[in-house]
């Protein structure tokens, strides 16, 4: 992982303060954190059981990040690079994936209610046992996905693309293929 020197003591000043105390073991964040993020490169990050509400990545390649059990309400991920980046037991309520890439995403058991995955490009991910209750699918190529297990309560699949290996849960109506398209 190429970082460059400008960028590591950004994070240090930022993360530690301008005086070297530790911000976050006094529970406070810069204001400026939660917009640092938005397009740089972030890959193999690890933020596992972070509070990242309201964060910023959009833009942002966070491809290999560790996101496990991060909590990421109201976080912005709107066209990041996502190649397999891991969100399994995330909580990310109100996230938005607006025109979000990336292939072999883990979304396991992560709580996505009303997620906006509008044209993203999320292929060959795996939402099993998520809550993606309210989600907005629109337009999205869920190519290879595995929806199985998942809570799929007034979630909106209005021409999101799938193929052969999309994996539905049974209960799937078969109503919602119908405003699918299927793409062999």
């Amino acid at each position: 992982m190429k970082i460059t020197s400008v960028a590591v003591l950004l994070c240090v000043f930022v993360l530690l303060g301008a005086n070297g105390s530790d911000v976050f073991a006094q529970n406070k964040r810069p204001a400026n954190l939660k917009k640092m993020s938005a397009g740089l490169s972030l890959k193999g990050l690890s933020v596992q059981s972070a509070i990242l509400k309201d964060f910023i990545f959009t833009s942002a390649n966070i491809s290999k990040a560790d996101f496990r059990v991060a909590h990421c309400e109201n976080a912005s991920f709107r066209e990041a690079q996502a190649q397999d980046a891991d969100f399994r037991g995330a909580f990310l309520m109100n996230s938005d994936w607006t025109a979000a890439q990336g292939e072999n995403i883990n979304f396991a058991g992560a709580k996505l209610t009303r997620a906006n995955f509008h044209l993203a490009k999320i292929q060959n991910c795996s939402f099993w046992g998520a809550d993606l209750t309210q989600a907005d699918f629109s337009k999205a190529n869920l190519k290879g996905c595995d929806l199985r297990n998942s809570i799929l309560l007034y979630t909106q699949f209005h021409q999101a693309k799938y193929d052969k290996d999309t994996q539905f849960p049974a209960s799937f109506p078969s109503g919602l293929k119908d405003e699918m398209i299927f793409e062999p």
